[in-house]
């Protein structure tokens, strides 16, 4: 079986699951939301219907066979009733190509960091401006001093157990 075949394949998979339990657990891969979510943790996502669902929030989307979990920036609604979502991963500088709601493969509920759990209440908005603001002037400061701090000695610190 080719890579594109498995790939279809899982998402199946993923798509009954929701379906049928109402939810799914899977590992990330990548940094687009980092510090929230960083590679390795787990991710519950959980059905949603779409009217329920709001700016700030963290969903789960199917495009080609990719699952991306991003975060909702803006929402506009057709003329037809058919709702366009915007979304945009917290550690991009671009938002993502606008996604259906028929696209739409569930919410983020609660991410796994080792022994830690977050919850969607801990992925607001106005936190996520803030980190935002505190890494940008940190890569500045870190520029100004020379110093050599890679998101790998972030993520090694996240990870760290206390």
């Amino acid at each position: 079986m080719n890579k594109r075949k498995r790939a279809e394949t899982s998402i199946k998979t993923i798509k009954d699951a929701i379906e049928r339990y109402g939810r799914f657990k899977f590992s990330v891969k990548g940094s687009s939301m980092f510090p929230f979510i960083i590679d390795g943790d787990e991710v519950i996502i959980e059905r949603v219907l779409p009217e329920d669902i709001r700016v700030g929030d963290i969903i789960m989307y199917i495009r080609d066979t990719q699952m991306i979990v991003h975060r909702i920036t803006n929402i506009y609604t057709t003329s037809t009733g058919r709702r366009l979502f915007i979304l945009r991963g917290d550690n991009l500088p671009y938002e993502d190509k606008p996604v259906w709601e028929e696209e739409i493969g569930g919410k983020a509920t609660k991410v796994i960091r080792g022994d830690k759990e977050f919850t969607a209440a801990s992925f607001h908005p106005i936190v996520i401006s803030a980190v935002r603001y505190v890494l940008n002037k940190g890569r500045v400061l870190k520029r100004i001093l020379g110093l050599k701090i890679t998101q790998n000695d972030i993520l090694n610190i996240l990870r760290r157990k206390r």
